[in-house]
């Protein structure tokens, strides 16, 4: 038997002991991924780093110049 989180008056099994330090680790963990996510979030922010839809150039005045014909709602692929 081991001494359990309430002191010396508490007596808990090796499997329960190991199931209380694989909690006691998971929560550590998620309290860590939270973290660094909160982290990669404020850098986003901060640096202006990541994805959007109005970044992404428009194929389709190019496209026109070359002479190809294109649709209002279609998609132009220059290649």
């Amino acid at each position: 038997a081991y001494e359990g989180r309430e002191g010396r008056g508490s007596c808990v099994h090796a499997e329960c002991m190991a199931q209380i330090l694989v909690e006691d680790a998971q929560r550590q963990e998620d309290r860590r991924a939270g973290w660094e996510t909160e982290k990669k979030l404020r850098s986003r922010q901060d640096y202006d780093i990541g994805w959007r839809s109005d970044s992404v150039p428009k194929n389709g005045p190019w496209a026109k110049r070359f002479g190809l014909e294109v649709s209002e709602r279609g998609l132009v692929a220059l290649v």
